[in-house]
């Protein structure tokens, strides 16, 4: 990939070289169902019998199918269970663990029917408990619930494994929780459930901890159905959509986008295991072939992980895909690498997809999930003003040590509510657009600020899960009130409040493009330095290391002392020189292929140099380690604060 040759021919044309398809971005339809709960009753009795999920294995055979009615009667049989045998109240936590499969749309319906508090949860792997049950524990413990519901295939693994007895190494139990094996129900009483109101609480979305520790966002019945239906508006889906997706079902883009979105929609969506696109990536874009799918959504490390595996299969083995059908993929839920979206392009443009479909979009939990989409422009700024001053110009030429490659994210559809500004967040006040009587000059066309993205619209979620009585969570609280009551210089007298998300980006030409984690920014000799342009440095000047698996962070010159043995400080010494006296010393951990361990070190000098050459900035220490050994959240993402705490 030369991101200099595409940029200089983008820089012509302002976008990545196509137009957004006629309609993006248009006012929901008239008729799009309230919500979940609304859809699902017009569905089940408007199209009861066509199958609105289906779960396919690892060959993509299929596994489970559900029609609307049959998918309408199970979460009905599932609520009523909980409300009326289990006597779980209104109000109450219930943790959904399940492995990937229907199962677990069924319970999560059934718990929004019931108003009980859908908590969806990673499974702990009944073989290593000891790296997943930390995490299950803490969100058991942070929001309360006292009820686990599940299905007979997990049930039976976690009796084999003798789970209920485990301890933990640090001597930490197994949470005590009511088990509810929900796949084997029998037919539960008549009663009445009453419709939750739209301010009550639909479920708690742990966010994925890959800056902090996992903290619940409260999503209202009110936030999903403002979300999904401006989800609806902006990728056009309606019930001819036929959406493919292989996203965790407890992770927000999956649960929301591929599961909510289509049943909302009234299309048809066919499923697999996040697990079986790890082992078969090209099973994904198989998929989207069998199914002549519309609508898909994933990270970005996917679109090159699918691109890299399919370039791997002999030719001759690569069966005949058409994907002429596809007219939307989300790309998000990370930083958006486009080199990525290229080699995704390349390897199956010959089989009919098009450029355009491929769309970068930016969103977050505590936005429920969509913030905004239709990224069109690949922008070339100055690396100097955007690390030195926190500006982003649009650079001369493009492609050289002094350039790096920004990606919009889009804006939010037309005729919506939501409102995203940049905000300078030591002051609060808006630089984009400019706050006016705030002592802020309007920014030059050919310089856009960057700052803190803002947002403000009723998807805005209710908060963090702060605990209840005594279990009250003083200090998450405080952050809860700052992270969504927001108020920028200015505006007090309007009431409005802002959600601040912690994502740093900048507005050019009425799109979005975002830089980085605020709380991941590296600032050394004052120059701000964002961690995955570092990172796609190192990974490019060295093959050997494993894509998307380099972490690069900043640690405290002192702990990083403590942290290196004193012949590696002593070269750390003599490498740095008086760099070497900075506050703020700077690390990078990745992973190296086996078949390359033997040249570790030179491997390591490439990384050094390059990052060095690129980005003037020396690496204190580069750690290889072993393939599958970088720490990533549940939801696939590279966990940068996990990776430093255990560096030190």
């Amino acid at each position: 990939f030369n991101p200099g040759a595409l940029t200089n021919r983008v820089r012509a044309s302002g976008m990545f070289g196509w137009t957004s398809p006629p309609g993006r971005g248009s006012a929901p339809p008239a008729d799009v169902p309230d919500g979940p709960l609304d859809a699902l009753a017009r569905w089940s009795a408007e199209q009861p019998a066509r199958p609105v999920y289906t779960f396919v294995g690892d060959r993509g055979e299929q596994l489970a199918q559900l029609s609307y009615a049959q998918l309408d009667a199970a979460s009905d049989n599932v609520a009523r269970h909980l409300r009326f045998v289990a006597k779980v109240e209104v109000g109450a936590r219930a943790l959904l663990v399940y492995p990937p499969g229907l199962d677990f749309i069924v319970a999560y319906l059934g718990c929004l029917r019931a108003g009980v508090i859908a908590v969806p949860a990673f499974p702990p792997e009944p073989t290593r408990l000891s790296k997943d049950l930390v995490h299950f524990a803490a969100t058991q413990a942070s929001s309360g619930a006292r009820v686990a519901l599940t299905n007979t295939l997990y049930s039976h693994a976690k009796k084999l494994a003798g789970l209920s007895q485990l301890l933990r190494r640090d001597g930490g139990k197994w949470p005590e929780l009511t088990w509810i094996v929900t796949d084997t129900l029998g037919d539960a009483p008549a009663g009445t459930l009453e419709r939750p109101p739209p301010s009550a609480v639909a479920f708690l979305q742990y966010t994925s901890g890959s800056t902090a520790e996992p903290k619940g966002v409260r999503i209202t019945h009110a936030n999903l159905t403002h979300n999904i239906r401006w989800i609806v508006a902006a990728l056009q889906v309606d019930r001819a959509t036929v959406e493919v997706s292989w996203l965790p079902q407890y992770h927000d883009m999956g649960l929301i986008g591929a599961y909510l979105g289509l049943l909302v929609c009234g299309g048809e969506g066919t499923y697999c295991s996040p697990f079986s696109f790890v082992k078969d990536a090209p099973l994904w874009p198989r998929l989207l072939s069998d199914k002549r799918a519309t609508h898909t959504q994933a990270p970005s490390f996917a679109y090159a992980l699918a691109a890299r595996k399919w370039n791997a299969l002999d030719p001759k083995a690569r069966p005949a895909l058409k994907l002429h059908s596809l007219r939307h993929a989300i790309n998000g839920a990370e930083p958006i690498d486009p080199a990525a979206i290229s080699a995704f392009v390349r390897a199956f443009g010959p089989y009919g997809l098009r450029r355009e479909a491929i769309v970068p979009t930016y969103g977050l939990a505590e936005h429920t999930v969509f913030v905004c989409t239709g990224g069109k422009q690949l922008l070339a700024v100055e690396r100097g003003a955007l690390e030195r001053e926190r500006r982003a110009v649009p650079a001369a030429a493009s492609g050289g040590a002094n350039t790096t490659v920004a990606v919009g994210c889009g804006a939010p559809p037309a005729g919506s509510d939501i409102v995203i500004k940049i905000v300078d967040p030591d002051r609060a006040v808006s630089l984009y657009p400019p706050s006016t009587g705030v002592g802020v000059s309007r920014a030059s066309e050919h310089a856009a600020p960057v700052g803190e993205i803002w947002v403000s619209s009723p998807s805005v979620a209710d908060g963090y899960w702060t605990g209840e009585g005594r279990a009250l969570n003083a200090a998450l609280a405080q952050l809860s009130a700052e992270t969504f009551g927001g108020v920028i210089a200015g505006e007090e007298a309007s009431g409005r409040t802002y959600l601040r998300t912690g994502d740093l980006g900048f507005m050019h030409q009425g799109e979005l493009f975002v830089c980085g984690r605020q709380k991941d920014l590296i600032i050394v000799r004052g120059r701000n330095h964002y961690p995955q342009d570092l990172e796609r440095t190192a990974e490019r000047a060295a093959p050997e290391l494993r894509p998307g698996c380099a972490a690069i962070f900043a640690v405290p010159a002192d702990e990083a002392a403590s942290a290196t043995s004193a012949e590696a400080r002593a070269a750390a010494q003599r490498a740095l020189g008086a760099e070497a006296s900075a506050q703020e010393l700077v690390v990078c951990v990745a992973e190296i292929r086996a078949e390359a361990a033997a040249r570790a070190e030179e491997v390591a000098g490439r990384v050094a140099q390059a990052v060095a050459s690129a980005h003037v900035l020396t690496l204190h220490a580069i750690v290889l380690i072993k393939q599958g050994t970088v720490f990533k959240t549940k939801s696939g993402k590279l966990s940068r604060s996990r990776t430093r705490a255990d560096f030190l």
